[in-house]
Protein backbone atom coordinates (compact mmCIF):
# COMPACT_ATOMS: atom_id res chain seq x y z
CA UNK A 1 0.00 0.00 0.00
CA UNK A 2 2.55 2.53 1.24
CA UNK A 3 5.01 1.67 -1.96
CA UNK A 4 2.13 2.45 -4.38
CA UNK A 5 0.34 4.59 -2.78
CA UNK A 6 -2.47 2.52 -2.44
CA UNK A 7 -5.35 4.49 -0.19
CA UNK A 8 -3.12 6.24 1.56
CA UNK A 9 0.35 8.25 0.48
CA UNK A 10 3.27 6.87 -0.85
CA UNK A 11 5.82 6.32 1.97
CA UNK A 12 8.78 3.97 1.11
CA UNK A 13 10.19 4.02 4.79
CA UNK A 14 6.53 2.82 5.95
CA UNK A 15 6.30 0.25 3.04
CA UNK A 16 10.00 -1.02 3.80
CA UNK A 17 9.20 -0.76 7.12
CA UNK A 18 6.61 -3.95 6.42
CA UNK A 19 8.19 -5.30 3.92
CA UNK A 20 10.91 -5.86 6.23
CA UNK A 21 8.42 -7.14 9.03
CA UNK A 22 6.50 -9.59 6.87
CA UNK A 23 10.19 -11.14 5.42
CA UNK A 24 10.60 -11.38 9.14
CA UNK A 25 7.45 -13.82 8.95
CA UNK A 26 7.77 -15.71 6.11
CA UNK A 27 6.81 -13.92 3.10
CA UNK A 28 8.97 -15.18 0.43
CA UNK A 29 9.05 -12.99 -2.11
CA UNK A 30 9.95 -9.85 0.17
CA UNK A 31 13.22 -9.52 -0.44
CA UNK A 32 12.59 -8.60 -4.01
CA UNK A 33 10.20 -6.07 -3.00
CA UNK A 34 13.03 -4.81 -0.33
CA UNK A 35 15.48 -4.65 -2.70
CA UNK A 36 13.21 -2.80 -5.12
CA UNK A 37 12.25 -0.30 -2.73
CA UNK A 38 15.73 0.39 -1.47
CA UNK A 39 16.86 1.22 -4.87
CA UNK A 40 14.70 4.44 -4.97
CA UNK A 41 15.41 5.71 -0.85
CA UNK A 42 18.43 7.23 0.44
CA UNK A 43 20.71 4.75 3.16
CA UNK A 44 19.37 7.22 6.03
CA UNK A 45 15.98 6.49 4.55
CA UNK A 46 16.65 2.78 4.77
CA UNK A 47 18.33 2.86 8.16
CA UNK A 48 14.93 4.73 9.92
CA UNK A 49 12.75 1.84 8.33
CA UNK A 50 15.22 -1.02 9.82
CA UNK A 51 15.04 0.98 12.82
CA UNK A 52 10.99 1.49 12.72
CA UNK A 53 10.26 -2.31 11.80
CA UNK A 54 12.69 -3.39 14.67
CA UNK A 55 10.57 -1.31 16.94
CA UNK A 56 7.74 -2.70 15.98
CA UNK A 57 8.46 -5.74 16.37
CA UNK A 58 9.58 -5.87 19.71
CA UNK A 59 7.06 -3.87 21.16
CA UNK A 60 4.44 -6.47 20.03
CA UNK A 61 3.30 -4.83 16.85
CA UNK A 62 2.46 -2.13 19.33
CA UNK A 63 4.42 0.41 18.34
CA UNK A 64 4.85 0.52 14.29
CA UNK A 65 5.42 4.14 12.74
Amino acid sequence: MYANGTGVPVNNISAHMWVSIAIENGFDTGDMHRRTLEARMKSTDISLAVKSANTCMASGYEICR
